[in-house]
């Protein structure tokens, strides 16, 4: 059947890229269970175009366009993309809030007989993509579908290209350090991961810098404070990002989107956890390995942002470094296909 002529599974995610790369799980519970669909994700530009280039979905609109906005104020306002879409789709499945019942009315009066609106709400001790599988609820497939992205060589040649302009051939061996995080609250201090840094290469390992749209402050804390000539990732796309670090022998992050994207593309990746839970919220696998200072006492977010001392992040340079040399010595190799 061709895409174009087949029914769809809208799938409306604007979330940021950790909270995207979280439902992995539940829309490839809908590729299975509907395998002759068109999979269509409203979502963030970016993560959108990198999904849809790793198979994950076959068609995406952009939460940067009109479209969310559109559903939101009723049927007569749809953009034409979204109306053509909706014709023939056959399921919507909306992660976000519908407080009025103003999206669901839409959707019903356009005659999709399968909605569902719901935004997962954490829960303690539960990881947060198997909550994402719950909103699913009867559309569960029973066990959790793989929550791993393949890159095509297209990414995998684009990545190249930008290593090779900092001087870093095809094949070899680098990591990646990723210092900052959606929160300052969830870092480290820059002198542990300039001395992470350091580390790496007196042991032979060439570290480089990765930053995300918000972390040029603390990339830049981290090279002032005498690591300036690591090489630095920035203001790149996230596909080229993800082809980037699908050559990494491994990725060094906090709680962050970029250290699911490692995760998620099976990167070795150690995920620095302080004031947020590993067990609902970090990567899953056995390449990932978490490190955690002193359990968090705080009681809610504003909390963590008043709390000076962080103890939860005081996170010993050695610790680092033992997850990291653990996963470099298990994982020689990293498979790139």
């Amino acid at each position: 059947m061709n895409c174009n002529e087949s029914d769809s599974v809208l799938v409306i995610h604007p979330g940021g890229l950790g909270d995207v790369l979280l439902s992995l799980q539940a829309i490839a519970s809908l590729r299975n269970r509907h395998p002759t669909d068109q999979i269509v994700l409203l979502a963030g530009s970016d993560v959108g175009s990198l999904l849809q280039a790793c198979g994950v979905v076959d068609r995406t609109l952009t939460t940067e366009s009109d479209d969310l906005a559109s559903l939101m104020s009723g049927s007569e306002q749809l953009s034409s993309a979204l109306r053509e879409l909706l014709r023939r789709c056959k399921r919507v499945v909306g992660w976000l809030k519908d407080h009025d019942g103003s999206v669901r009315a839409t959707l019903q009066r356009l005659g999709i007989p399968w909605i569902v609106l719901e935004t997962p709400v954490p829960q303690r001790g539960v990881h947060q993509s198997k909550r994402f599988l719950d909103v699913l609820t009867e559309e569960r497939c029973g066990h959790a579908q793989s929550a791993h992205l393949v890159i095509p060589e297209t990414l995998s040649q684009d990545g190249a290209a930008v290593l090779r302009t900092m001087g870093i051939q095809k094949g070899q061996d680098f990591v990646v350090c990723h210092p900052g995080s959606g929160s300052v609250h969830k870092c480290v201090r820059p002198e542990t991961m300039v001395e992470v840094i350091r580390k790496f290469r007196q042991n032979g390992v060439m570290p480089i810098l990765v930053g995300g749209p918000a972390d040029e402050l603390a990339v830049e804390r981290v090279r002032d404070l005498g690591v300036r000539d690591v090489p630095v990732i920035q203001r790149q796309c996230l596909p080229t990002i993800a082809g980037i670090l699908a050559q990494a022998r491994l990725f060094v992050g906090h709680d962050s989107g970029l250290t699911h994207l490692a995760g998620a593309l099976q990167i070795p990746t150690v995920a620095i956890f302080g004031p947020t839970d590993s067990r609902q919220w970090a990567p899953q696998g056995d390449h990932v390995s978490v490190v955690t200072g002193p359990p968090c006492s705080c009681q809610g977010w504003a909390c963590v942002r008043a709390c000076e001392a962080k103890p939860c992040l005081s996170i010993a340079v050695e610790d680092i470094l033992a997850a990291s040399i653990s996963l470099l010595s298990r994982y020689r190799m990293v498979t790139k296909s």
